[in-house]
């Protein structure tokens, strides 16, 4: 008895040496341009630290290319909430790309930003080639130029500044305004 069961834990040991010495896979290889995973239709809904809904965001496609740990995302749309629960700015452009936790996102290709007054009705509306955007603070930032328009005019500047939870937004460097005399 006392032979079957050393014979046991030696044969045991051995099986356990031979698994622990098999070579594992290599991991894969990828280049900048390889997708690991693709998503249509995406959707995420992103929450600030206290549990309420910051932002949604969604677009076409969501892409998660693995060297690099980046996404990017197809006709991608998002809305900024204001603590109250409310929609303040909605975001739209060509594409997106983010750093794997959604924390920062680079909106590009004729982005449009349009700030949310009512349920149907826009105040602001922001035009710019590039957006960045930082979701966990709600700050979103351009120095590619931007124009701007609303009901009673429009203008230019060289960047823009936007707080999206306080519904504020700073143009900078040669800003013009045109509105139209009341009439």
């Amino acid at each position: 008895m006392a032979v079957s069961l050393v014979l046991s834990g030696a044969i045991a040991t051995t099986l356990w040496l031979q698994d622990a010495a098999e070579p594992t896979a290599p991991a894969p290889s990828y280049s900048e341009q390889d997708t690991d995973y693709r998503i249509l239709q995406f959707q995420a809904r992103i929450y600030d630290p206290q549990g309420r809904l910051s932002q949604t965001l969604n677009g076409d496609s969501l892409a998660h290319y693995p060297l690099g740990q980046r996404y990017r995302i197809e006709a991608p749309s998002g809305r900024s909430y204001g603590v109250d629960g409310r929609a303040r700015w909605h975001i739209q452009s060509s594409t997106a790309t983010a750093k794997d936790d959604l924390t920062q996102l680079l909106w590009q290709g004729d982005v449009v930003v349009q700030q949310v007054v009512a349920e149907n009705q826009s105040g602001w509306t922001l035009n710019t080639p590039e957006l960045q955007q930082k979701t966990e603070e709600q700050v979103a930032y351009s120095d590619a130029g931007v124009t701007l328009e609303n009901g009673l005019g429009n203008g230019t500047a060289e960047t823009l500044t936007l707080k999206m939870r306080q519904q504020q937004f700073t143009l900078e460097g040669r800003v013009e305004n045109h509105y139209d005399a009341a009439q």
